[in-house]
């Protein structure tokens, strides 16, 4: 274990965090057509030992801490046959696998466990079990996960809790040598269809840089986010609390600005679409790079039972979360929210009495794309649109040489861009699922059934996922739009103490955008009411 590693168990453990959900919200309504650690730590300049005693709030639970769902007509289940598993026979190493994608699964785990150790900032400092010393503390904490270093940290347990327990019991069990400083926009430009370091937008107010960080680049607003979390637990340690904005009531948790920022939505988000979805979309599924993406050669990755296109294809079907029996998954078991108890989120499928994080547990963009599927009025396929076409790409390239044909290149192209299309659909519907819990809670201000912090991570998860639009080279929005979708979500909500006259314009800004992103990507007004 690291010397930098303090594994601390709380009594508090019942906030608990799910591994694979991009967003928090609980499903509500079925109607989907789909086929079937408490720990912290630290690293880095600044650190300090006891960073790590933050935990995340007892561990990542896959299977969490969302409820909901009912009935629908979803189907899937235990059917289906090889044909429709995301696996393939190598045919370079007889008896070895052709997939293989563990740096991805390796990067949403550290995604999902610095969500988890952000979740229990609070409940650490207040118990006095976490003490920054200053605001590097915290900092350092962070880039723990960020800039991870397998060297140091590699043998350190994860937070992923499953049932059964996980195959993987250390970070390294899943993956060497990655991390998620390395692969986010604007670290990895080789590909890049942007120059993120002066061409990022979507973030204009240059006051959450006040203690560090930036707003010119996706890093330097990640790093913003850092240092102004930093400085929330150094103040909260100091007994320097801010308040509700508008009352007297001091914040509960560290994480929530007075000006109604969730800094771990925003984080979460933040990596999320700008590792997994740009790395996806701009790198391993791109063409527009001689030899990379789907350009690269179909030969054989030095003495790898995959070729080099293969294993790049793999690499973007890891990013994008699924199980590789995902079609035997409703999308309620997709999203947790019903079905077989065993199948919530994650399956033994094999029956080893394990769950291998690197095939048997659905993670990011493949739970949210169930849950839209899931809010659908007017049937949505998200979920199988997407994994249809990873699939039948992957067959594809399977089955060429070692050059793939003109026409064996276009038909792969057609299959990424159904794939990418459903995954950028997917995150565009749960724009407007945060966009409408939003302005809800801004009509709300004032009433009794006002939750200051509902609106607070709900407006951050509209913006977290928001920004990352840009990151995909076809998206279906174009620059001007986006940079006016921003202008209408602004860097923070409206909240109480706005003017009555500017919480309406603000209202009436969030229908604009939801009519913007409705006639962008075709969804019915059904739809965009519903989620």
């Amino acid at each position: 274990m690291s010397n930098l590693r303090i594994v601390a168990t709380f009594a508090f453990a019942a906030a608990v965090l799910a591994v694979g959900c991009t967003d928090d919200e609980t499903p509500t309504t079925a109607s989907s057509t789909s086929t079937a650690s408490a720990t912290g730590n630290t690293g880095g300049a600044g650190g300090s030992t006891n960073a790590s005693a933050a935990g995340g709030a007892g561990g990542t639970a896959a299977g969490g801490d969302e409820t909901g769902g009912t009935g629908g007509n979803a189907t899937g289940g235990a059917g289906g046959g090889a044909d429709d598993v995301y696996e393939l026979e190598s045919t370079l190493i007889p008896g070895a696998s052709a997939i293989a994608y563990s740096g991805q699964s390796l990067r949403h785990v550290l995604i999902e466990d610095m969500l988890g150790f952000i979740g229990g900032l609070t409940a650490a400092i207040d118990a006095d079990k976490y003490s920054p010393a200053d605001v590097l503390t915290t900092v350092a904490a962070l880039n723990y996960y960020y800039a991870f270093d397998d060297q140091t940290a590699g043998m350190d347990a994860h937070s992923v809790v499953t049932t059964p327990a996980p195959l993987q019991a250390s970070f390294a069990a899943i993956a060497t040598g990655k991390n998620l400083k390395s692969k986010f926009a604007g670290n990895d430009a080789a590909t890049d269809h942007k120059n993120w370091k002066t061409q990022f937008v979507g973030w204009s107010d240059a006051s959450i840089a006040a203690e560090g960080g930036g707003i010119a680049s996706p890093e330097a607003l990640l790093t913003a986010f850092f240092y102004r979390l930093g400085k929330l637990a150094l103040d909260r340690e100091n007994g320097t609390i801010g308040l509700e904005p508008g009352t007297p009531t001091p914040l509960k948790s560290v994480f929530v600005t007075a000006g109604g920022l969730d800094l771990r939505q925003l984080v979460h988000k933040l990596l999320i679409m700008g590792v997994t979805y740009s790395q996806a979309t701009d790198d391993y599924l791109d063409d527009d790079v001689p030899g990379s993406g789907l350009l690269a050669p179909n030969t054989q990755d030095g003495d790898k039972p995959y070729t080099l296109l293969g294993h790049g294809w793999d690499e973007a079907f890891g990013y994008f979360g699924a199980a590789r029996d995902y079609a035997h998954y409703s999308d309620e078991e997709r999203a947790k929210a019903g079905g077989r108890p065993d199948w919530q989120g994650h399956h033994d499928t094999n029956e080893d009495a394990k769950i291998d994080l690197t095939a048997e547990l659905n993670f990011g963009a493949s739970v949210t794309a169930a849950k839209r599927d899931l809010g659908s009025v007017e049937a949505t396929d998200f979920t199988s649109d997407a994994f249809t076409a990873f699939l039948a790409g992957r067959k594809l390239v399977a089955a060429a040489g070692p050059t793939l044909t003109p026409a064996q290149l276009a038909d792969l192209k057609a299959h990424r861009d159904t794939a990418v299309l459903a995954w950028e659909e997917a995150v565009a519907a749960t724009i407007v699922h945060y966009l409408n819990e939003t302005r809800t809670a801004t009509e709300a201000i004032g009433t009794a059934g006002y939750d200051f912090y509902a609106h607070a991570t709900a407006w951050s998860e509209l913006k977290g996922f928001a920004l990352g639009l840009q990151f995909n080279p076809r998206k279906k929005l174009s620059d001007s739009e986006l940079s006016q979708l921003h202008l209408w979500l602004r860097d923070a909500p409206r909240l109480s103490t706005d003017s009555p006259a500017l919480r309406a314009q603000f209202i009436a800004d969030l229908l604009s955008a939801r009519t913007l992103l409705r006639d962008a990507y075709g969804f019915a007004q059904a739809n965009v009411e519903a989620w």
